[in-house]
């Protein structure tokens, strides 16, 4: 597999990690909770595993960090950060995705505990405190953001988990793709993505 080791952070049951493993990249996963994980990820998932406490001969390998709608979660996120940076001594980037735009905020987020939402500002200042470089930062799930903001007062209960239907996922998922690819970064969404380098 590709020869920059990445650990994803709160990685649930490893959907992100299977993903790319699947195309050959190197990528482990760790998860404070119990979480059922597939068989075939066994190895690769560790969970009720705090990274800090992962074997030396991984943590110390570690290049690439993910953290997928996590610091949204955490009352100090600078100092979670910083804990990052210091306890992986090879790390080189990480990539963060997180609940966008303060105006959005809806009982939605308290329900999944929230402390806040961010905007590229908020991201970018939360970033460099921890002594991270910002790279590139933008909004996605543009065509959210309007939905979103016009029945965020509407969310009076959690909805229930629909059926699952693969094909429409599919079709949205490549829809938001091509949204990706001609709208700009800066264009408001629901989410916020930033990839950031460690400062030396």
């Amino acid at each position: 597999m590709g020869g920059w080791p990445l650990l994803e952070i709160g990685c649930g049951r490893g959907i992100v990690v299977d993903h790319l493993r699947r195309q050959r990249i190197d990528c482990i996963g760790c998860d404070l909770a119990a979480v059922p994980v597939p068989d075939h990820l066994e190895n690769v998932i560790l969970d009720r595993t705090d990274f800090a406490d992962l074997p030396f001969d991984r943590r110390h390998k570690i290049r690439g960090v993910l953290l997928c709608d996590v610091i949204e979660h955490l009352p100090e996120p600078i100092a979670f950060l910083d804990k990052v940076r210091t306890s992986l001594p090879a790390l080189e980037r990480v990539l963060l995705t997180v609940p966008a735009r303060q105006e959005l905020w809806s009982n939605w987020d308290q329900h999944y505990g929230h402390f806040r939402r961010y905007d590229l500002r908020l991201l970018r200042e939360t970033l460099d405190a921890a002594r991270f470089k910002p790279l590139h930062v933008g909004y996605f799930f543009h065509s959210l953001y309007l939905p979103a903001l016009l029945f965020r007062g509407g969310r009076r209960s959690i909805a229930v988990k629909p059926p699952s239907l693969s094909w429409l996922h599919v079709i949205v998922g490549a829809a938001l793709r091509v949204e990706e690819m001609i709208l700009p970064a800066t264009l408001l969404g629901t989410s916020a993505i930033i990839a950031a380098a460690v400062a030396r």
